[in-house]
């Protein structure tokens, strides 16, 4: 089964990796960890691969509850309810609503997905994105007609399929600084996106 890799977004607040015996990550602006960190030696995380994980996708369906112009829509998937949604994404009722896609059916219609985190692994070393190549396509080169893959040069905007350098599939999905340092503390454990990568569905 391909993984799901989470790259921090290259952005400020400035994400790092501490060690000393077990590892931690601290954050500007934010709480320390619960575990033990040290000043002495650490290492940016930002525009970095830093964990690789199983995976699972579920759509997130909306209701309507309440009467007359007080309705308001509520999220759940088949296993979660809305607030156990907002509880593992940690995103507010308000946050959690804007993430979602605005499908057309009026003013309480949206859709999205729930990634839930899975087996979680997180780099010694964190990896430069360059280190991942772009699904084969078919080009014209000197020799005629190939497959090539090319290394990946930025932080995708969302997601990204790609092959890592032992030529397995995995899914590259861009996190901010705080929920890099929320998963990576056992903090978060679900992913919401308007929309995914049609392979993750399979």
């Amino acid at each position: 089964m391909s993984k799901v890799l989470l790259c921090c977004k290259n952005k400020k607040p400035q994400l790092v990796k501490h060690y000393e015996g077990t590892c931690g990550f601290s954050i500007n602006n934010i709480a320390k960890s619960k575990w033990e960190l040290s000043e002495y030696e650490q290492i940016e995380l930002n525009g970095k691969v830093a964990i690789k994980c199983d995976f699972e996708v579920e759509k997130i369906e909306n209701n309507v509850n309440g009467f007359g112009d007080y309705k308001l829509p509520y999220f759940e998937t088949n296993t979660l309810t809305g607030k156990e949604i907002e509880e593992r994404s940690c995103l507010s009722y308000g946050e959690l609503k804007g993430r979602l896609q605005k499908d057309g059916n009026g003013f309480y219609g949206y859709s999205g997905y729930a990634i839930h985190i899975k087996k979680m692994q997180i780099f010694e070393k964190p990896k430069d994105i360059d280190q991942y190549f772009t699904k084969p396509k078919k080009m014209n080169t000197l020799q005629g007609f190939s497959y090539v893959s090319v290394s990946i040069d930025n932080v995708p905007k969302n997601m990204i399929y790609a092959i890592d350098d032992k030529e397995k599939e995995c899914f590259i999905i861009s996190v901010s600084p705080e929920e890099m340092y929320r998963i990576a503390n056992g903090e978060q454990t679900l992913l919401v996106r308007r929309t995914v990568l049609k392979e993750m569905l399979k």
